[in-house]
């Protein structure tokens, strides 16, 4: 079973009265990978005064991990200074090296 339209064919839910209905819920298909990213050490970073680096960095992965099939659609939440992603296995490969680019690039252009 090919799973990778599994988020798109999910239901928006329209009545907010109903986002407590169990039947809207539904479980991640089990091939589906839980991507997490963080900036270390970001609270003393945005203590420093670098939010919007932190800010930057941590959509960096988002961003990155969208563009590699514009088609798909995964649900992400961004954290300010993380972001969380579920992902079909169809991007796991090209999403680590989103991540091991992200964390070069922080590191290289904003010292985080």
């Amino acid at each position: 079973m090919n799973t990778t339209s599994f988020y798109k064919n999910i239901k928006e839910i329209k009545d907010f009265s109903k986002i407590m209905d169990n039947g809207n819920y539904h479980k991640v298909p089990s091939d589906w990978y839980v991507l997490i990213s963080d900036v270390v050490d970001s609270t003393k970073a945005i203590e420093d005064g670098m939010y919007k680096k932190v800010n930057f960095v941590a959509a960096l992965t988002i961003i990155g991990i969208l563009n590699i099939d514009k088609e798909l659609e995964f649900p992400y939440i961004f954290g300010g200074d993380g972001a969380s992603l579920i992902i079909p296995p169809t991007l796991l490969d090209k999403s680590k090296i989103v991540l091991l680019e992200t964390a070069k690039k922080a590191k290289e252009a904003f010292d985080l």
